[in-house]
């Protein structure tokens, strides 16, 4: 196995162990809905009002930013177009375990918006990597262009 590819599943493992802790420690969740109660700050606050437009969504917003910044660590390794599709395949699927394990989990339960949220993360986080290693790479063969030109 090559160096970039031991590299990648390290780097992989260690976010999916982030998130499977994050999303199963009944801890950060108490902290979370904590924090996240819309009736621990002034009614007419932005935030509290933010706060109170969220509750329908439950915590789809932070499993789209949990799963984002998953995507983007482990996409930003991947070699090719392909390898990302590959690793999006198996990060999508790891967030749909984990939900499914919640239901034996005394103080999580499993959400669909949890999934949803997880998607709209890592969908967001693909296409970010894709864009970005496009303008790098369209960077690049822009400056070949220049060097070679007389």
């Amino acid at each position: 196995m090559g160096r970039r590819r031991v590299r990648w599943v390290l780097v992989a493992a260690v976010v999916l162990i982030v998130n499977v802790v994050v999303s199963m420690s009944a801890g950060v969740a108490a902290w979370w809905h904590r924090t996240t109660n819309p009736y621990r700050y002034d009614a007419s606050s932005t935030l509290a009002r933010v706060l109170r437009a969220r509750v329908r969504f439950a915590d789809a917003d932070v499993h789209a930013v949990m799963w984002f910044v998953a995507g983007v660590v482990v996409f930003a390794l991947c070699a090719t177009l392909r390898h990302r599709l590959v690793a999006v395949t198996v990060l999508f699927v790891s967030s749909i375990i984990v939900e499914i394990a919640q239901m034996n989990s005394p103080t999580r339960t499993p959400q669909v918006g949890d999934v949803v949220g997880s998607a709209l993360g890592l969908a967001a986080a693909l296409g970010a990597v894709c864009v970005l290693s496009a303008l790098r790479s369209s960077d690049r063969s822009r400056a070949a262009h220049v060097g070679n030109v007389g």
